[in-house]
């Protein structure tokens, strides 16, 4: 029996500067391994540091074959630890816990399963395949920049391997 997944991910790794009080938009392109496949349960794992989190504001549009969203992420946190907060290591996820409750005292001041501020099910009737693009833009000209170390998205998508190979040790 060939095995079957309950996850599909697709990471990408940037290093791309968050210039102070700019835009930073990176594209990333997704072939889906089973096409045609809807995208349920969608999450983003973003992972940025920035010297201020409170001056960020992130959201993930879906540009082609069909375009969707701007759907909002996070939007300049500031709850109880944001304003100091330096990291971001979170996973955004409709099931998340909303930043209001504040942030993490000790960095990664976002980290963990967040809620975004607008629900990720609206892309759920898309298909996966496409090309996506996570904006994070810093709202303040203060001499704070940041970097985009990594950023993925997973969705619950049944994918089943054409072959499998026994590994060899």
């Amino acid at each position: 029996e060939l095995p079957s997944f309950r996850t599909a991910q697709a990471c990408f790794i940037s290093g791309a500067n968050i210039p102070d009080g700019g835009v930073l938009n990176v594209d990333a392109a997704t072939l889906g391994l089973n096409p045609g496949s809807l995208i349920p349960n969608l999450r983003v794992t973003v992972h940025a540091d920035h010297a201020d989190v409170s001056d960020l504001r992130i959201s993930l549009t879906k540009t082609s074959p069909v375009v969707a969203g701007p759907l909002l992420l996070m939007d300049r946190p500031t709850a109880t630890n944001c304003v100091a907060g330096t990291r971001i290591q979170a996973a955004f996820a409709d099931n998340g816990t909303p930043i209001s409750g504040g942030c993490n005292p000790l960095e990664p001041a976002i980290n963990g399963r967040v809620a975004p501020q607008q629900a990720l099910a609206s892309f759920a009737p898309l298909q996966g395949e496409g090309t996506w693009r996570l904006t994070i833009e810093d709202t303040e000209t203060d001499g704070k920049a940041g970097t985009l170390r990594e950023w993925c998205l997973s969705a619950d998508v049944a994918l089943r391997a054409t072959t499998f190979a026994q590994p060899l040790i």
